[in-house]
């Protein structure tokens, strides 16, 4: 009798830790990961900032040759600032001298491989008195079949982006919520700039008037991380 209490005891003992154990696994996997952490805040010459500066950085995106996009290499540029102007959060000035924040754009297509091209929205936020990096945004226009698409797609991606930095200086987005695809300077140089993955095929541009250089799911492709 004793030898059977003691290996009851055991069981009980056995079956109790288990329960806890489920309980607490439970609780830990209905965690959400922004919970795990504190978030980091918004630079606050962001948010205070009540004049701002644009520059072109250059750029375009002409992958093999041909461009894929119409409006030309400051067509990013152009639409940015006017998207800014219309929000009027910010005073534009003509000189970085009058501005609180630089908001620096490049519209490029670096490439990605022998044949392939990945299509960016860069925006860099730097505080003009420090001259120190604060923030950055990069939104991918994605890829599309037909050149009509391939407009669509670009100025969904300029509207992604507007909406970011509407999202930033409202204090909405912080390093573990961020505001689309934007990211605290310092996990610039650690995180990869591409959100989006895009499948491009390794094709030259097809005959068609109004194709471009991504072909359909059936082309071959490679994921672009």
């Amino acid at each position: 009798m004793g030898s059977e209490e003691a290996v009851n005891r055991v069981e009980r003992f056995a079956c109790v830790v288990l329960l806890i154990g489920l309980g607490l696994l439970q609780a830990w996997s209905t965690q959400s990961p922004g919970e795990e952490s504190t978030a980091a805040p918004v630079p606050q010459q962001i948010v205070l900032a009540r004049t701002i500066f644009i520059s072109h950085a250059g750029g375009g995106c002409e992958p093999f040759g041909r461009s894929l996009y119409s409006g030309g290499p400051a067509r990013a540029y152009k639409e940015f600032y006017a998207a800014m102007e219309k929000w009027g959060r910010y005073k534009l000035v003509p000189s970085p001298a009058d501005a609180d924040l630089n908001f620096k754009l490049s519209y490029t297509c670096p490439p990605a491989g022998p044949h392939y091209y990945d299509t960016q929205l860069d925006l860099i936020m730097r505080d003009v008195k420090t001259h120190v990096l604060l923030w950055g945004i990069t939104e991918h226009p994605k890829p599309a079949n037909m050149k009509v698409h391939f407009e669509e797609n670009f100025e969904r991606a300029m509207q992604e982006l507007v909406d970011d930095v509407k999202k930033l200086s409202s204090n909405q987005a912080t390093a573990g919520k961020q505001a689309g695809h934007s990211r605290p300077a310092a996990a610039r140089s650690s995180q990869s700039s591409t959100p989006h993955l895009s499948r491009i095929w390794t094709d030259s541009f097809p005959n068609g008037k109004d194709c471009a250089c991504v072909a359909p799911e059936a082309r071959r492709s490679i994921w672009l991380a």
